[in-house]
């Protein structure tokens, strides 16, 4: 099904057989990401993995985070981290007034944000 939201144009696959289609052949023609000025602005011209264009630079800043920062090995190292900062979230819903209300955005992205400082710096940050 193709949709215009805007000025974008959009497909929308809605069978798995033209999702297998779409993945299997022809999977380089909808890999590209539509260009956009502010993140070319924020990226340094596409210059990181999250902007860059779909290419050989892609595919070598993919394979090093790969490596790097998400081996397996990686990943369970910063397990305890992720325990604790649960662990502090739950005792702080938990231990809330009855009927008071908790900003969930505000403690998720704390939360997460925490747990990113530790694993990053090895220490929460105030703000």
């Amino acid at each position: 099904m193709h949709l215009r939201l805007g000025e974008v144009s959009t497909i929308v696959v809605s069978s798995p057989r033209f999702a297998k289609e779409v993945m299997m052949n022809h999977d380089l023609n909808f890999a590209h990401r539509p260009s956009a000025l502010s993140a070319n602005i924020i990226a340094y011209g596409g210059s990181n993995m999250t902007f860059s264009p779909y290419g050989q630079r892609w595919k070598q800043m993919r394979k090093i985070s790969m490596l790097g920062l998400l081996s397996s090995k990686r990943v369970e190292s910063f397990q305890l981290i992720r325990e604790e900062e649960a662990s502090n979230l739950i005792q702080f819903i938990s231990s809330a007034p009855a009927n008071s209300p908790i900003n969930l955005t505000l403690k998720l992205f704390s939360w997460s944000n925490n747990i990113i400082a530790r694993a990053t710096f090895g220490k929460k940050l105030k703000d």
